[in-house]
């Protein structure tokens, strides 16, 4: 079990009030923080070290916190990135998931909730398959997740998946045919997180689509059923 006062956080807000507040909340319970100001000079450390936990704002000026994100996930895909937001951002919170964020907070939020959120992606870290079976590793036609390593191939193909996506995968994978309530779905992936909107699970599936599809799958590796939820389709026979 991931133990979360070993685990860094690095805070990038150009908002200095803020970031510190944050700051000290987060070495409050235990976390290693890093703390910068802006989007170049955080870009600067990521290159060489990354920590467990991103804590991202979107509208900073210079390199905001979306091409941050892009440019972190090009290079990781197991850091857990959380955005900070405005009210009004919906488009900029969409885009961030599509982006492989994991999760945002809209400003202005409390220090509970926010190491709320924090404390799930730490333990997302020590249990990445969630609660979907407790196998080590399933393999489905071309499909093939290893939970113990957090890997996934398809057809051959590495998966680069965010930990979000990858319970997702691991979810639908684990019965596949079915069709999972988009109810389900959010408990196991999203698991400790007392509120999640129906959008942010398929702004995920979304993604986790777009990653299939390069590994060789098809727009329809996983299927919408209307009125229901996503099943994995057309793989489970071969």
């Amino acid at each position: 079990m991931v133990r979360e006062d070993q685990l860094s956080i690095m805070v990038v807000d150009d908002e200095e009030t803020l970031r510190i507040s944050l700051a000290y909340a987060l070495k409050k319970e235990g976390y290693r923080v890093i703390e910068h100001a802006d989007g170049t000079s955080a870009w600067a450390e990521l290159k060489e070290q990354r920590p467990d936990i991103l804590l991202l704002d979107i509208m900073m000026p210079g390199l905001d916190g979306i091409e941050l994100c892009k440019r972190v996930r090009a290079l990781d895909s197991e850091v857990g990135i959380i955005f900070l937001t405005s009210r009004d951002g919906e488009y900029e919170r969409v885009m961030g998931l599509e982006i492989g964020g994991d999760d945002y907070l809209c400003k202005p939020f409390s220090l509970r909730e926010l190491i709320a959120r924090v404390g799930v992606q730490a333990r997302r870290r020590g249990t990445p398959g969630g609660e979907a079976g407790q196998d080590e590793y399933i393999e489905v036609g071309p499909l093939f997740i290893d939970r113990r390593e957090f890997r996934a191939r398809f057809d051959g193909h590495d998966l680069e998946l965010t930990a979000t996506e990858f319970r997702l995968l691991w979810t639908l994978a684990s019965d596949p045919g079915r069709a999972w309530p988009r109810e389900e779905l959010i408990r196991r992936a999203y698991q400790e997180q007392t509120y999640v909107e129906a959008r942010t699970l398929d702004t995920h599936i979304k993604r986790l689509r777009g990653k299939l599809e390069s590994g060789g799958g098809s727009k329809e590796t996983i299927e919408t059923v209307y009125s229901v939820g996503y099943r994995l389709h057309g793989i489970e026979g071969n």
